[in-house]
């Protein structure tokens, strides 16, 4: 029952937020606020609050080369314990802007279950933010697996 109230609490404040992050200008600090939105809706599984944050024609570039669209990701939250993250963190953010559209480039390194798989990530990844009618919408995002060192 302790778990139920930050939980609740979380995917609250997530969503009384994003279309005032969705409204945000296309600053550095209006980009990393979506993205840690972004994050933290992934960790609450909610699947109103993700379609809510991808564009319509969404792209998923994954780090073997294939594609997703938009509703097959959104599937993964329907049952709810189909995808779950256990611990998660982005790091080495940069953000290029150019005109309406952001490129926010990062490592994401996380953990947990995809149906009955576990899986141990460490990725480059790159989201493409829009920013049509003053709300900020994710375009596509890139992924690909780290293998090696840095070069």
């Amino acid at each position: 029952m302790r778990f139920i109230v930050p939980a609740t609490a979380t995917v609250y404040f997530v969503s009384c937020n994003i279309d005032k992050k969705e409204r945000q200008s296309s600053t550095d600090a209006g980009i990393k606020d979506f993205t840690r939105g972004y994050d933290q809706i992934w960790a609450s599984r909610d699947t109103g609050l993700i379609k809510r944050a991808m564009n319509n024609q969404y792209i998923n570039f994954t780090s073997t080369g294939s594609t997703r669209k938009r509703s097959v990701i959104t599937g993964w939250f329907i049952p709810a314990d189909k995808y779950k993250v256990e611990k998660a963190e982005r790091t080495e953010i940069s953000i290029l802007l150019q005109r309406n559209i952001a490129i926010v480039s990062s490592r994401w390194v996380g953990n947990g279950i995809f149906g009955n798989e576990k899986f141990n990530d460490d990725q480059r990844r790159n989201l493409m933010i829009q920013k049509s009618e003053e709300k900020l919408k994710l375009l596509a995002e890139h992924c690909t697996q780290i293998t090696g060192g840095n070069e």
